[in-house]
């Protein structure tokens, strides 16, 4: 793999680890959804499902890159 292509694979996998910490820090702090409480709780479920596509995007534009650059 690429030095290119790797980076971009481990600033990805980097950025997502972060992202869960944050979101999990969040529902921790949050404990249960009351109604104040509520579109924050909403907001820590989606940051943490928004890992998994961002995760995918930086796989797919990783081999992109890595088969592009040869």
């Amino acid at each position: 793999m690429r030095e290119e292509a790797w980076g971009l694979l481990l600033n990805t996998l980097r950025l997502c680890c972060t992202m869960l910490f944050c979101a999990f820090a969040v529902l921790v702090d949050v404990e249960s959804p009351g109604l104040d409480t509520l579109p924050l709780w909403r907001g820590a479920v989606e940051y943490s499902r928004v890992c998994a596509a961002l995760l995918l995007c930086g796989v797919l534009a990783s081999a992109f890159l890595d088969e592009h650059l040869r």
